[in-house]
């Protein structure tokens, strides 16, 4: 069966886990989001809720990354989840039993959440180099790429469904059972790396991550990449809304639509890498794609036709879904075994923190730049993306020739 490590061994325990548990956690972001618009009739309580959970996150980046490096990664998966399934549990009793405002509990819930999924996304990236071998490693990140698309997909339906029918305890029900079947899963994972159990809790190895980007050329030119694209996309949302209800004259949720072709987009891209795609140059392709996406997004500000609109967006999410997948899978390839997830951590910490600084930016530039012009402006740095994207390719490629030297010289 060509595609039979997909539903087998290790991968298809961590897959499976991470979908439950991933799945799980953005349902309730919504749910949260559909109570706040319910109970309090603004989004004002629910954002902010959010943002705080983003921000605990961000802060306890550095302790997860360590925590990942220092102990067995399967069995600390299954804790982190039967931990949200033992939260979820008591909040529902709780809610349901005791006296304390709700609000406070989803508050309570949201931080603590936040607190320990971000030990569980590098703890999972950083487990999945070995449970595929290196060839199938770009396709193990596409099919996990798919599944994030497929929950966010299908996330605000079940939300809105739970929450209108059996009110925000259902929705924590439901989270305790997928937690606690993700929990069971991930008991069977097998991590064979050798763990650095003697290594101390000290702040040179909390920012060991950071310290050793900067000194890996693949990997510090890559994040300069990612960063300017992490600025330039996160307010994409904000984007979208002014355009469609400026230049296509439509109502709020056309907005929505058209960012679910992107979302659609990225899916069939995923897929594509899982299933068909086999390139042996993924320097030449990562930057081909760069530029390409840079081109299609470009004149969409001048597009009125909701067909075109849809066409461009989707296409660009469909390059953004192959861009994703090959760019970590070089990341994943550039990290070492003993700082795997300190470094993936510091990665996607430093990204995540530059998100806030998107949306100002998208808010600036929206006010700023004429509609017509947006997007052409908004694409301007991707060559500056490409050549970065493309230097990181090159010097790994240089340290993998001089590591080849190396091994021959000492045999």
């Amino acid at each position: 069966m060509k595609h039979g490590w997909i539903i087998k061994g290790n991968f298809f325990r961590l897959w499976s886990s991470t979908f439950l548990s991933q799945f799980s956690t953005v349902l309730f972001f919504y749910a949260l989001i559909w109570w706040s618009l319910t109970e309090n009739g603004d989004l004002l309580t629910g954002s902010t809720v959010i943002a705080l959970g983003a921000l605990c996150s961000l802060i306890l980046s550095p302790f997860s990354g360590w925590i990942a490096d220092k102990y067995h990664r399967g069995k600390l998966l299954a804790i982190v989840d039967g931990f949200l399934a033992f939260v979820f549990l008591m909040l529902f009793f709780i809610s349901t039993y005791g006296d304390t405002h709700e609000g406070v509990l989803v508050l309570v819930c949201r931080l603590i959440i936040s607190a320990v999924t971000g030990a569980t996304d590098s703890t999972a990236r950083s487990l999945l180099p070995q449970t595929v071998n290196d060839n199938n490693l770009h396709r193990a990140l596409g099919f996990q790429e798919s599944l994030v698309q497929i929950s966010q997909l299908i996330s605000p339906i079940i939300a809105g469904f739970f929450v209108f029918y059996f009110g925000l305890n259902g929705v924590w029900i439901l989270c305790m059972l997928l937690c606690f079947v993700s929990a069971v899963l991930e008991c069977f994972i097998t991590d064979k790396e050798q763990r650095n159990s003697e290594m101390e809790l000290t702040f040179s190895s909390l920012i060991s991550g950071y310290i050793r980007i900067k000194n890996n050329g693949p990997l510090r030119l890559l994040l300069y990449g990612t960063s300017i694209q992490q600025l330039l996309f996160s307010g994409f949302a904000i984007y979208i809304a002014v355009w469609s209800t400026s230049a296509l004259e439509n109502s709020e949720w056309v907005s929505g639509m058209l960012q679910s072709f992107w979302g659609i987009g990225t899916l069939i891209g995923a897929l594509l890498v899982v299933f068909l795609l086999k390139i042996s140059n993924t320097k030449h392709l990562c930057v081909t794609i760069t530029v390409f996406f840079g081109i299609i997004l470009a004149p969409l500000g001048f597009v009125g036709n909701m067909i075109l609109a849809m066409t461009l967006l989707l296409s660009a999410g469909f390059l953004s879904g192959i861009l994703n997948v090959y760019l970590e899978s070089h990341l994943q390839r550039q990290t070492t075994t003993a700082y795997r997830s300190r470094e993936i951590s510091a990665f996607f910490a430093i990204n995540q923190a530059l998100m806030p600084f998107g949306y100002v930016l998208a808010g600036i530039l929206s006010e700023l730049v004429p509609v017509h012009y947006l997007f052409i402006v908004i694409v301007l740095p991707i060559p500056l993306v490409a050549y970065f994207v493309y230097q990181s390719f090159t010097e790994a490629g240089h340290l993998t020739g001089e590591k080849g030297d190396l091994q021959k010289m000492s045999g």
